[in-house]
Formats: structure tokens, C-alpha cells, sequence
């Protein structure tokens, strides 16, 4: 596989307060450069278990990644990334295609094909995807929130050509619980997951981190106090659990500003 690879190491614990997964880019929740602020983070140490693999199958979740590409919300198209869980199902992040008129996928061959968002969640700012035909190679993820130690995101940005996915090493540093709002900001709620050593950027939000035990994690938000943290919220149960089902296109509600 080419593209590079990178590794960032965790550290002690610190005050932080995250914002939407790059709020200068093309998958910023607003074109005004405003953000998703969290407004508090409680948070419980996680011990890496015994019972993982030693390994994460890279090749297996690269084949499982695709890039996201929304237009609709003015004249930048909106970039993220999906993870393939069944056939023609992929899960992302619900700010990236919040309010778009048209939304495809790029898979690992370079292929773009047309989708529909058949489940749309703001609060979690969750949403799944069903493409016209099938795309990437599913992976079999569990909802369980991901241990503490070494992880992967793949993330298309590190490869050279559409489709094409590099490898970004990070570590799981704890389980958190963020008090936030949903992605128009208007409501306040709560939002269960981990907080992840690793450099996002513009575009990367939606990305999967994979743990050596196939628990997993959405990258929704990086953190403005610092450039090598992030946070990933639990995959949805009802997503592993209803996904076969989700077949109906839903409303994508209103672009985020």
C-alpha cells in the first residue's frame, strides 16, 4: 500500500476544548469558520486489554475507506471521509452532508459513485450512506467503544490519487463524555466516545479509528488547544445493528453555518 504513514504518541491528560473536525476546511461546519465547541469533557481512564489481536488488518480496512464529497451548501464542495460497514452502507460523519443537494463517494479503486443518505443524525452528527452500486469491501465493526493503545485511521488525503488511502497511526488515550450541541448548535446535549492522540485535518472528518480488538470510533472533532489531539464519537449500535435495513433516502436537514 503506498502513502505515507505517521505516528503520534499520547501524553498526560489536559484542559481542552475540541472544535468541528476542521474548522478552516472544506468540511467545516459553517462557511463562516465557526465551530462545534464542546463546553465541558468529563472523562474515565481506559486500560489497553490483553485479549486484542497484536495486529490491525490494514489492507482490510483500506479497502473498507472511501472519500466523501458533498455539494449543495454554496460553492465549495465539502470533503469527508466514509467507512464501508455492509454491501452499499457506509457510515460518516452527518456535517459533512448536512444540507447537500448531491453527495458521492470515491472507493479505493477510484471510482465515484452517486449515494443517498438514508439515516441523518445531527445530535450525534452521525449519518449512513447507501451507494447506487457497490463500493469498497465492507469491514466488520463493533459498536463497543474502542481501548485504550495503538490504533489506525485511514484517511485518502495521505494518498496520491482518488482512491488512493494512507495510513495515519494513533493512540486511544481515554473514553470521554463532551457536553456539546447538536450541529446547528441549538440544542445541548451529550456525546459518548474517546479522545484520540492524532493530527487531523481539513477533511478528515468522518474518518474510523481502527483498534487492534475491531472496536472503532468517528473522527468528528479536533481540538483547538492543540494540533495532535481529536475526538472520535462511539459508533451507533443501531447503525451496526439496522444498517441492512436503512434503504429510504431521509432529509438532510439544512446546511450548517
Amino acid at each position: 500500500m503506498t502513502g505515507r504513514r505517521r505516528t503520534f504518541v499520547a501524553v498526560a491528560t489536559m484542559a481542552v476544548v475540541a472544535v468541528a473536525c476542521a474548522p478552516d476546511g472544506p468540511d467545516a461546519p459553517g462557511t463562516d469558520g465557526a465551530d462545534i465547541a464542546p463546553t465541558d469533557i468529563s472523562s474515565t481512564d481506559i486500560s489497553s486489554t490483553d485479549d486484542a489481536p497484536t495486529a490491525i488488518d490494514v489492507d482490510v480496512a483500506t479497502a473498507a475507506t472511501v472519500s466523501i464529497r458533498a455539494r449543495g451548501c454554496g460553492p465549495r464542495t465539502r470533503f469527508g471521509v466514509g467507512t464501508v460497514i455492509g454491501e452499499r452502507i457506509v457510515v460518516t460523519v452527518a456535517h459533512v452532508v448536512a444540507g447537500s443537494d448531491t453527495v458521492q463517494v470515491v472507493g479505493p479503486d477510484g471510482r465515484s459513485v452517486p449515494v443517498d443518505v438514508v439515516w441523518f443524525d445531527p445530535d450525534l452528527d452521525v449519518a449512513v450512506l447507501r451507494p447506487d452500486a457497490p463500493v469498497g469491501t465492507p469491514i466488520e465493526l463493533s459498536p463497543t467503544a474502542p481501548d485504550a493503545g495503538p490504533g489506525i485511521v485511514l484517511l485518502p488525503r495521505l494518498g496520491g490519487e482518488d482512491g488512493e488511502v494512507g495510513v495515519l497511526d494513533v493512540e486511544v488515550v481515554r473514553s470521554v463524555t463532551i457536553r456539546t450541541t447538536d450541529i446547528y448548535r441549538t440544542v445541548e446535549l451529550e456525546r459518548s466516545g474517546v479522545e484520540v492522540a492524532a493530527r487531523i485535518e481539513a477533511g478528515d472528518s468522518g474518518a474510523m479509528v481502527h483498534t487492534p480488538g475491531g472496536t472503532s470510533g468517528i473522527i468528528w472533532a479536533r481540538s483547538s488547544e492543540r494540533s495532535d489531539r481529536a475526538w472520535a464519537v462511539d459508533l451507533p449500535a443501531v447503525v451496526v445493528d439496522e444498517a441492512e435495513r436503512l434503504v429510504t433516502p431521509v432529509a438532510v436537514h439544512r446546511c450548517v453555518h
